[in-house]
């Protein structure tokens, strides 16, 4: 197929050194696209991706409140940033007396912060010293208090089914922008009706607003 050559300016979130690149269009004006590197590679070398897991299993809150157990990831109102999820992973690591399903759920105040009673440490993709990340990047506990009541927003695939078992068939979670979290916002984990525990973690590219 015939192509044309033609130029675009450097993007915000485009290559490491900005430059200018050439970029290859088809006879139909669509533009040509290359994967050398892996998907959120240039994210990461941009310093946009960031990471928080439990250090263990973590008993995850029954039913939805603003009591939170488990993992919750909140943006500070007033940090100026989106937080935009990439993608979770949800180990069981106790077997329920029932069926454990998990879900996600969304809170929001736009002026209210999040009472992190047991905060997890935030790190950079961009990974040298193991530092925590500016919180402005996003804040991540495994016990919180969101200041209004949770709604589901998505459930979690897998989970244990009866006593004894432990399941591993909980699939990575990949939202592909499908949620961005405004200044205020934050995302937690609930179980329906039976108490499981995991081991929790998230990763997410934050954007400035």
């Amino acid at each position: 197929m015939s192509s044309v050559q033609g130029n675009v300016g450097p993007l915000i979130y485009g290559s490491v050194t900005q430059e200018q690149v050439t970029a290859m269009m088809g006879r139909f004006k669509e533009l040509g696209i290359s994967q050398v590197l892996p998907e959120y590679a240039l994210a990461t070398l941009n310093d946009f991706t960031y990471h928080a897991c439990t250090q263990a299993g973590v008993a995850i809150t029954v039913a939805l409140g603003t009591v939170v157990t488990g993992f919750c990831l909140s943006n500070a109102p007033g940090s100026g940033r989106v937080l935009i999820p990439l993608q979770s992973l949800v180990d069981p690591t106790t077997a329920p007396a029932g069926i454990a399903k998990m879900g996600w759920g969304y809170s929001y105040h736009a002026s209210t912060l999040v009472t992190h009673t047991t905060p997890l440490v935030v790190r950079a993709g961009l990974m040298g010293a193991l530092a925590a990340a500016d919180p402005k990047h996003g804040l991540a506990d495994s016990s919180a208090t969101v200041p209004a009541t949770q709604v589901a927003l998505r459930p979690i695939l897998g989970g244990p089914v009866a006593t004894g078992s432990i399941s591993d068939a909980n699939t990575p979670d990949n939202w592909n922008g499908s949620v961005v979290l405004m200044p205020g916002g934050s995302l937690s984990t609930f179980v329906l009706t039976t108490a499981i525990s995991a081991m929790i973690s998230m990763s997410w590219l934050s954007l400035p607003l």
